[in-house]
């Protein structure tokens, strides 16, 4: 009997174990039981662990090519003579597809389906977090690692060696970000395990930039950096001051290093420069970054070749909201003293408009020309230099000058 019709039908009982029903209705004039046969066979789900053999939780089976969905659950009735796709899926486990089809089915039969599902294969990120100015491990950092497909966080504080450790999970990408009073927020911004990924390991290495200068936790503790690298004291390696990895390759110096040891001390061995431009700050003085935006000659607008540095500047300080910042711009020595100085206040301003328009507010932001009164190497007025050394000294910087 149908069990929807125009009178009035109520009452519906169901029995587990049958495909038939009954109903109350009075269809035939006065309240009476009707029976009703289910036509539609039944299909239930059993998902287990390929490892343990049991259950596995927050299954979502997902008939596909539906009209209407069904709600969440792994009983489905299927209409004879089709054939229905259902997708099979559950956090840590590798997605399954099932195809049934009920051209052989009976009229109400119920059959249970076993899907047996593979375990994501687990994948191990280990990590070191640096400080960016010695190139040493920094213990006391706080990594966050932020799952995508989850919406989910851990966190872990890092021990005396720097050292960080998660489990990831295939198919899903990740952000990690690194925090520690003194130092600007280090991010990695996307992380991703293939879920076909063979790998079980992988590295990653975190560098904070301290904002001030104590005098021993930066490249300036106690020797001159030779155009970009610096000798650490505890180990004797050479390292690169930008990166905090050891120097490899030939630098502007001429001189040239293999992994982290001098091999040829070059033709300019006496040259000395801070840190690829960087202005040297005193003790207890924010430290300023080197941004790498270049102008044309005697021109302040803003090239498009800096718009990704301006954009990683950008991000900085979204990661870094109670920060004020400077944008400090200077010259080489060449040309008048008063027209560079007012040449890179132009500069430094182009700087912190573009920052505005990205919707930074003003507040957090101050334009400083220096003109050539901060020369980062020896080539003042009267010095020959060659052209990659004045390039050092047209630079721009930023440094944080204050904490809302």
């Amino acid at each position: 009997a149908p069990i929807n019709s125009a009178q009035d039908d109520f009452s519906w009982q169901a029995l587990d174990t049958s495909a038939i029903s009954v109903i109350t209705s009075n269809r035939a004039g006065n309240d009476d039981l009707f029976w009703v046969r289910r036509i539609a066979p039944e299909i239930h789900f059993a998902i287990t662990d390929q490892k343990t053999g049991k259950a596995v939780p927050e299954v979502a089976v997902i008939p596909l090519g539906m009209s209407e969905k069904p709600g969440p659950g792994t009983h489905f009735l299927q209409a004879l003579n089709s054939c229905t796709t259902y997708q099979i899926t559950a956090p840590g486990y590798r997605e399954q597809t099932f195809e049934w089809c009920t051209y052989l089915s009976r009229p109400g039969e119920k059959l249970e389906q076993t899907i047996v599902l593979e375990p994501n294969p687990e994948v191990e990120l280990v990590g070191v977090a640096f400080d960016q100015g010695t190139g040493l491990p920094l213990d006391g950092v706080k990594i966050t690692l932020e799952a995508f497909c989850e919406e989910q966080s851990e966190q872990i504080i890092t021990d005396l060696t720097g050292r960080f450790r998660f489990i990831l999970e295939a198919g899903c990408c990740y952000r990690i970000r690194g925090k520690k009073d003194g130092f600007l927020t280090a991010l990695e911004e996307q992380l991703c395990v293939s879920a076909l990924s063979s790998d079980s390991l992988f590295r990653k290495k975190l560098y904070l930039q301290p904002i001030v200068f104590t005098g021993r936790n930066s490249p300036w503790n106690s020797i001159a950096v030779e155009s970009g690298t610096y000798q650490d004291e505890r180990t004797g390696f050479w390292t690169d001051a930008l990166t905090g990895l050891p120097a490899n390759g030939v630098y502007p110096d001429g001189r040239t290093y293999a992994r982290g040891h001098l091999v040829d001390r070059g033709p300019q061995a006496n040259t000395l420069m801070f840190a690829k431009g960087r202005s040297r700050p005193r003790v207890n003085e924010p430290i300023p970054f080197l941004l790498n935006i270049y102008y044309d000659l005697n021109q302040s607008s803003i090239r498009a070749d800096a718009q990704s540095e301006l954009q990683k500047l950008l991000r900085m300080l979204e990661e870094n909201p109670r920060y004020r910042i400077e944008i400090g711009a200077h010259t080489d020595s060449r040309g008048g003293r008063r027209y560079n100085l007012k040449l890179s206040e132009r500069r430094a301003e182009a700087v912190v408009q573009w920052l505005i328009r990205q919707g930074v507010p003003a507040y957090r932001l101050v334009a400083k020309g220096y003109g050539e009164s901060r020369l980062a190497n020896r080539c003042a007025d009267g010095q020959k230099c060659a052209e990659w050394q004045h390039q050092m000294n047209r630079r721009t910087e930023f440094k944080v000058i204050g904490v809302q």
